[in-house]
């Protein structure tokens, strides 16, 4: 047998024999040699799984403030430090995200108005319903200018909601503000002018 050089100058027949048996097995297409071919490669890492990323719920209730124009309500207490898996991206509105991931940390909302929410703990649910069902609408702030036929302002004009006292009147440059309930109509009123 022909003794092959080592690289320490020794003569071994150990690896011609090694050789020759990865051969033979790969002509045979004996199973053993996948195995000695996986024995002799190195193994290689596996990635670790992730954990499933999550976000505090503040913030992501801040940045769909911000992305869908709208106001959210809640009390600090019930979201500081609430984490929430990260929601993926198939909702389309504010409301279909939020029933999804709030009932996760054990909380609810109601939309007030268009673009208005409030999010409360699922265990007063039955009390925010009956204070809605007993309140009284909202009041929503207006504010305005009264202006003539020439865009020039008109201080001291009377604004009313129509069949109450509630009113304001206008400064010197025409404007106005004031509190009314949703769906109510305004009256305006000055000496000179006709209804």
């Amino acid at each position: 047998m022909t003794r092959l050089l080592t690289p320490l100058g020794k003569h071994s027949g150990r690896p011609a024999c090694l050789a020759a048996s990865v051969l033979l097995l790969q002509a045979l297409g004996n199973p053993a040699s996948a195995q000695l071919l996986a024995a002799n490669t190195p193994a290689q890492s596996t990635p670790a799984p992730t954990r499933a990323s999550s976000i505090l719920l503040k913030t992501l209730l801040k940045q769909w403030e911000s992305e869908y124009h709208a106001t959210i309500f809640y009390e600090s207490t019930l979201v500081d430090n609430k984490r929430v898996p990260v929601p993926a991206e198939t909702a389309s509105s504010l409301a279909e995200r939020l029933a999804i991931v709030l009932p996760q940390a054990n909380l609810q909302f109601k939309e007030l108005r268009e673009n208005y929410f409030v999010v409360t703990s699922r265990t007063e649910k039955t009390a925010l319903l009956s204070t809605t069902a007993t309140a009284a609408p909202q009041d929503i702030p207006i504010t305005g200018r009264v202006t003539d036929s020439k865009g020039e302002p008109l201080p001291g004009v009377t604004v009313l909601v129509k069949g109450t006292t509630t009113g304001a009147s206008t400064d010197a440059e025409g404007r106005f503000s004031l509190n009314v309930p949703e769906g109510s109509t305004l009256v305006f009123s000055s000496v000179g002018y006709l209804r």
